[in-house]
């Protein structure tokens, strides 16, 4: 089965559409869940128009761009993220590392750097078809029992026509939490990261899902279930005209320079424009949130980011949402 989308809302109702109509019931080891018969591939036309703003979704923006930063510095120690999300600790084994990590795998737990070695591999013969990204590692993960382990496996590049395109292989996706909500964004993310390091385009993102499937009590789902009218939302791309900011870098190290910066928390040595005008004002924007002034977040998201930046509306919806909230109660 194809699903074509533009943005990520686009995805997100496309697939919750597909699984109501050709879906079926099974038992999994996480919950019952609505599975589609056959694999699924996603492919995002505009890749870079990766936020997801379905207010019913109710995503968290911030942390599934800070969940990005933390892969492309290479990390697996989930402590940091944890202000952002305190729930992730579930996924950490007790020495507060998780295990399936996606960008320690990209750039360390192979003991060595893939992701620079796959941008020589292009660099090298633009027509290469080795340039393959490893997540998988059988001897750490086939029978083996962990907290975590990896979903998407495996990450294929490749140059056609001046742009690079990307596949993800996903063995278990789960399309709310997972596919068009954290992997849109963190695997965009990287394709933008590589093809700014190799000054080319960004092509297409195809993400195909071998078992694809949304929880049944997911409280979302259980609602889109109820009322059908929630699956579709027009993105903010297409009313409001946002833009996702440009990632331009020199290297491909410069930015992981940035990101593990941020990590590490000294934010203020970032180079990269994207860190200064996104990721930055968007730390500070989220400090003053979790310490309860969420007006001076909003204020600080619109004084400190460029405007009609997708990330800064998704920040300042995902607030007032939970303004209205106190304000109802």
């Amino acid at each position: 089965m194809n699903l074509n989308a533009c943005n990520a809302d686009e995805a997100l109702a496309n697939g919750l559409w597909y699984l109501m109509t050709a879906g079926y019931n099974e038992e999994s080891r996480g919950g019952d869940v609505m599975v589609a018969a056959v694999p699924v591939m996603t492919t995002y036309l505009c890749p870079s128009n990766r936020v997801l703003f379905s207010p019913h979704r109710d995503a968290n923006p911030v942390f599934h761009l800070m969940e990005a930063v933390w892969m492309l510095a290479g990390e697996r120690d989930v402590s940091w993220l944890l202000q952002f999300n305190s729930t992730f600790a579930k996924y950490a084994e007790d020495n507060g590392y998780m295990h399936g990590a996606y960008g320690y795998r990209w750039s360390k737990h192979f003991s060595y750097d893939q992701l620079a070695d796959i941008a020589e591999v292009l660099r090298k013969d633009p027509l290469s078809r080795q340039a393959v990204l490893a997540m998988w590692d059988a001897p750490y993960d086939l029978n083996e029992k962990h907290k975590d382990i990896p979903c998407n496996t495996h990450v294929y590049f490749d140059l056609r026509r001046g742009k690079l395109n990307m596949t993800v292989c996903c063995r278990s996706n789960d399309i709310i939490w997972g596919a068009y909500g954290s992997n849109v964004v963190h695997f965009s993310l990287l394709q933008e990261v590589l093809a700014s390091e190799l000054g080319v385009q960004m092509g297409v993102y195809r993400q195909f899902s071998n078992n694809y499937h949304a929880y049944k009590d997911n409280p979302f789902f259980k609602a889109v279930c109820e009322d059908r009218s929630l699956a579709s939302f027009t993105s903010r791309y297409e009313t409001h005209g946002v833009l996702p900011y440009p990632i331009k870098l020199t290297s491909l190290s410069e930015i992981v320079a940035d990101c593990t910066n941020v990590v590490h928390g000294t934010p203020q040595d970032a180079t990269t424009p994207f860190f200064i005008n996104v990721v930055i004002p968007l730390l500070h924007a989220h400090r003053a949130y979790k310490e309860g002034d969420k007006c001076r977040a909003i204020a600080l998201a619109a004084g400190l980011m460029p405007d009609r930046n997708d990330w800064r509306m998704a920040f300042t919806e995902w607030v007032q949402r939970r303004m209205e909230r106190e304000n109802v109660g």
